[in-house]
């Protein structure tokens, strides 16, 4: 039987899926900027020639939100993968990804560290991105979203979350309501099988990228017909986040929340009847000692 895990790369390589235009087979490394030039689908066009303004005293070429939004839409199911103690070649991570069992997708090479995971469908984006690490061979691979102001220094705040809600009306337990309501939180992307089946009334759970960064809302209001109904919304894993250093689940070395191990005290265990009887006896110092002192002599 053929492995299947992360880190197989024995056995017969899986068939080559032919895919127009989405191939990630055999493929040579690929820069940063020849993923950003040949993702699924054409860049929207936008003018070429704008009138260069200024910022700081120096030239500033502006992009409006609108264009950003335009030209990073094809980016929508892009991840970045981090590796903080080394990195494989991108040949290895395309086999292990395929291993795994995602289809069509492409790997390009932001930095030494970082690596941009664009995916072709929903589900393999939502199955990589659920996971937040991975196992590539021997190496470890954190997932984070890549996002239009992605810097390499920082790791995105935005992650996709379980969010359980108690008391839902039952027949707001469709996949269209619950996507609405957990759009309150972030961008709802999918709820489980249960309650997609039905299986828990008592609770309904939903999948939202959710902003860490940002304060999350634990109680909403939904309005059921005219009648307002107060619910609570608990996030399940939620990692903590350092605004100081903008770390999720952990702090940079140069935070100054950040607690290397080697100052850790380490705990010491109770000693055993046994060992009790190994130790030196303890010197007993008395509480009062008398002292004589002699009378003086007279000359």
């Amino acid at each position: 039987m053929l492995s299947t895990t992360a880190g197989g790369v024995t056995g017969r390589p899986p068939a080559i899926i032919d895919t127009p235009g989405c191939s990630h087979l055999d493929q040579p490394a690929k820069t940063f900027l020849q993923a950003l030039n040949g993702q699924h689908c054409a860049a929207p066009i936008i003018p070429e020639e704008v009138k260069v303004e200024k910022y700081k005293g120096l030239p500033c070429v502006a992009f409006t939100i609108d264009e950003v939004n335009q030209l990073s839409a094809r980016f929508s199911r892009a991840l970045v993968g981090t590796f903080y103690y080394g990195r494989p070649s991108l040949q290895f991570i395309r086999l292990c990804l395929e291993r795994i069992g995602f289809m069509a997708f492409t790997v390009a090479l932001i930095d030494t560290n970082h690596i941009l995971i664009n995916f072709s469908s929903d589900n393999d984006y939502h199955r990589c991105f659920k996971r937040h690490d991975w196992k590539i061979g021997s190496y470890s691979m954190r997932i984070s979203k890549w996002t239009p102001d992605f810097d390499p220094r920082y790791e995105s705040p935005i992650l996709p979350l379980w969010i359980a809600i108690k008391d839902l009306p039952i027949h707001l337990h469709s996949r269209s309501s619950l996507l609405r309501i957990g759009n309150v939180f972030g961008k709802a992307i999918k709820i489980d099988t249960i309650t997609e089946n039905f299986g828990r009334p008592s609770t309904a759970r939903v999948c939202v990228e959710v902003d860490i960064s940002k304060p999350l809302p634990t109680k909403f209001y939904i309005k059921n017909g005219e009648t307002p109904v107060l619910l609570t919304a608990m996030f399940e894993d939620l990692p903590e986040y350092c605004n100081e250093c903008r770390g999720v689940g952990r702090h940079s070395k140069e935070c100054k929340s950040f607690i290397p191990t080697h100052h850790q005290q380490p705990k010491t265990l109770p000693l055993t009847k046994e060992h009790q009887k190994n130790q030196p006896p303890k010197t007993q110092i008395p509480v009062k000692t008398s002292l004589k002192i002699p009378p003086p002599k007279h000359q």
